[in-house]
């Protein structure tokens, strides 16, 4: 750091090979302006030599902070394009683990169609079950009644057979007699 004093003002200089200055470039182009100009209303004025070594060291600091920040920049901008390849990779496996998830949900899902189907025809073989069922039942109450007939038509079938057969018989032995006898009358 160097005192520059003209015309008995003085003024921070800091030369340009001080990498390590923290200072606020913009405020310290603003005081520069502003001493200049209060140099400048006492009829005082920099050389321009002394304007060209603070306007060199000024342009200086500024392309230097130009290149830093620039720097850091592209050190953000690859750390950004870094998250966004990662976050991508995760994305996508992400998605890979939904596609699967969605597989095994839509396979579930078609097996449970699978048993819906069987079971509506479980359903529907119980329900014929229950008429076939619910016939025999119904057969099974009649049966009493068909028992009662079948006696009936057991006790009937005798009285034909005796009444009915015996007539029968007679009437063919008759005929077959009548035969003969005229067979042998002619």
């Amino acid at each position: 750091m160097q005192m520059l004093t003209h015309d008995n003002i003085q003024v921070l200089y800091l030369p340009s090979a001080s990498s390590t200055c923290k200072m606020d470039i913009g405020k310290c182009y603003y005081a520069f302006g502003y001493i200049n100009g209060f140099a400048a209303c006492k009829g005082t004025t920099f050389s321009n030599k002394e304007r060209d070594i603070v306007d060199n060291d000024m342009l200086q600091r500024f392309d230097r902070l130009e290149d830093n920040i620039n720097k850091k920049f592209d050190a953000v901008d690859k750390k950004f394009y870094r998250l966004e390849d990662n976050m991508n990779k995760k994305f996508d496996a992400v998605d890979k683990r939904f596609d699967a998830v969605d597989k095994k949900f839509e396979n579930v899902d078609n097996r449970i169609n699978s048993i819906d189907n069987r079971l509506v025809a479980v359903e529907t073989s119980v329900e014929h079950i229950k008429q076939d069922v619910k016939d025999i039942k119904e057969n099974i109450k009649e049966l009493p009644v068909i028992s009662q007939n079948v006696k009936e038509l057991k006790s009937k079938a005798r009285w034909w057979k005796q009444y009915l057969l015996l007539p029968i018989i007679v009437g063919i032995i008759v005929g077959a007699i009548t035969i003969i006898i005229n067979s042998k009358v002619n």
